[in-house]
């Protein structure tokens, strides 16, 4: 999502994501998610409680890479991995990613 004009974006309160794409994975999600959008101080943060996701940048972009990056890094460490590798609060996190996510698509 690239947005160039700098008044629309600090305008953006909340985002709705049906998929989250982050280098070369791709996650449709099974109902849309929604991200919290604040700019304060310089800084565009974007947070989703459900998740425990807050991430802040200089520019938007970089803020919305950082927030799909932590989401998919979410999947692969927490949503994939077995049951008895995982502490009580990351087998609850896996438990929202399982209602979260639809289908993981990765290419080259």
């Amino acid at each position: 999502m690239v947005l160039t004009e700098e008044k629309k974006i600090r305008k953006i309160k909340r985002l709705l994501l049906s998929n989250i794409t982050y280098q070369k994975t791709r996650l449709i999600l099974k109902m849309p998610l929604e991200v919290k959008a604040v700019f304060k101080d310089g800084l565009y943060y974007l947070s989703n409680n459900s998740f425990h996701i807050m991430v802040f940048e200089v520019s938007f972009d970089e803020s919305f890479e950082a927030f799909q990056g932590f989401f998919v890094s979410l999947w692969q460490t927490i949503g994939k991995a077995d049951k008895k590798e995982l502490t009580a609060g990351a087998l609850k996190i896996k438990s929202e990613l399982i209602k979260t996510v639809l289908l993981e698509m990765e290419w080259e």
